[in-house]
């Protein structure tokens, strides 16, 4: 967890105004947290931050890529991560018991803070539920198999039988 130590910053030494930090998502970083749903990672975070004397600005710009299967055909790929995400640091007497999802809370007196665990989120919310190819696309062979071997047989048309629902009574009924 050492390494970890990177991503904290000391805000109380910084003036207030624009200051931008650099960081590198890779397996070192993702190796930390259990259960991850990926173990490997390029990604660069630059991260644009205003400090104010009441609270801090941070916006979050995530780039880069992500080893991936794709969902059509099976092949593996490397998923390009792009996000754009901003976050408020906002300084309390006493932490919420039902934070808010854009705001981060730091009790008055803390000196930093450590963004390890935002940016893991944020990495991991950048995945998208559906991995396929990007802009090339699966392979033509690939797709040509998998439409090959989808298609159902066609099956013979049943033939109608009068539904006996209890609702088909109340079709007779005349109601005028």
């Amino acid at each position: 967890m050492k390494h970890l130590r990177a991503y904290a910053i000391n805000f109380l030494s910084l003036a207030d105004g624009q200051h931008q930090f650099d960081y590198e998502l890779n397996e070192k970083f993702l190796s930390a947290f259990e259960d991850a749903p990926l173990d490997q990672a390029q990604v660069v975070v630059k991260l644009q931050m205003l400090k104010k004397q009441q609270f801090m600005q941070l916006d979050f710009q995530l780039s880069g890529h992500v080893p991936a299967q794709c969902d059509l055909c099976g092949q593996d790929f490397d998923l390009p991560i792009a996000l754009d995400e901003q976050m408020i640091v906002k300084f309390v007497h006493e932490l919420p018991e039902l934070p808010e999802p854009e705001l981060i809370y730091l009790q008055h007196g803390a000196s930093q803070l450590d963004l390890a665990n935002t940016l893991y989120e944020l990495l991991v919310l950048a995945i998208p539920i559906r991995k396929v190819h990007p802009d090339e696309g699966c392979p033509a062979e690939i797709l040509d198999l998998l439409d090959q071997y989808s298609q159902l047989p066609e099956e013979e048309e049943e033939e109608e039988t009068p539904s006996s629902s209890v609702w088909d009574a109340l079709k007779d009924l005349d109601l005028e």
